[in-house]
């Protein structure tokens, strides 16, 4: 299981996971209070009990099996969740991130580049887990591209987020917990491939259904990714 994307294309609906690489397994599993006097011993006159599943108890290795696989499941930060088909942050992730937002989302203060850096990371670690977070740290990775750029390098050179920049982290402050994303978005009702290029553009349906026309002027003298968007 190489990364979250690896997982994320392995599920299924309603499939079940589980975890391969848990250190002390059975201590993974809580004991109830109330029960935790069954699993007593005796050593050295002293009265211990287990709080947790037991190693060399009789009944631990099916007990383990049988209450391991799960249909939702956290891994690397992330909740999977094949009954509902999405990915999200487990609460304590989308925690850090909202505290970490808030901390940046001040109007005029300064900050180094690196720690501006350091939190643009954050967000993109987070982006498997919520449906629009990739548009929504583009401005602050265009603040500190600038700033790199006027202070020759520097990264522990003071800058400050852009107004756009800010309505970003607001974005993600007032989203984080709440969002997910997809893995399945189901089958599609129609099919259409588009391609431009500086002279014109195309587009065809699967059914062969086909129509183009050719850019004018203005048009023509756009960015070719433009172009590809507007096609």
């Amino acid at each position: 299981m190489d990364t979250l994307e690896t997982a994320i294309r392995l599920m299924t609906p309603c499939c079940f996971m589980t975890s391969i690489d848990l250190k002390d397994a059975y201590y993974s599993v809580p004991i109830a209070a109330q029960h935790q006097k069954y699993l007593k011993f005796l050593w050295r006159d002293q009265l211990y009990a287990f709080t947790c599943l037991p190693m060399e108890f009789t009944s631990s290795p099916r007990i383990f099996t049988k209450i391991t696989p799960t249909q939702i499941i956290e891994f690397l930060g992330f909740v999977l969740n094949s009954i509902l088909m999405i990915v999200k942050l487990t609460d304590r992730k989308a925690g850090k991130i909202t505290k970490l937002c808030i901390h940046f989302c001040h109007k005029g203060k300064a900050f180094t580049i690196r720690e501006v850096a350091s939190l643009i990371g954050s967000l993109i670690s987070s982006c498997p887990g919520l449906g629009y977070g990739r548009l929504h740290y583009r401005n602050i990775e265009r603040d500190k591209i600038n700033a790199l750029k006027s202070q020759k390098g520097n990264f522990e050179a003071k800058m400050s987020l852009s107004h756009e920049s800010l309505e970003d982290l607001a974005w993600w402050i007032k989203n984080v917990k709440f969002q997910h994303r997809n893995i399945q978005h189901g089958s599609p009702n129609t099919v259409l491939f588009t391609d431009a290029s500086l002279l014109g553009w195309g587009a065809k349906i699967q059914d062969g259904q086909c129509t183009n026309g050719i850019w004018t002027a203005s048009e023509a003298a756009m960015h070719i990714n433009i172009l590809e968007l507007l096609a």
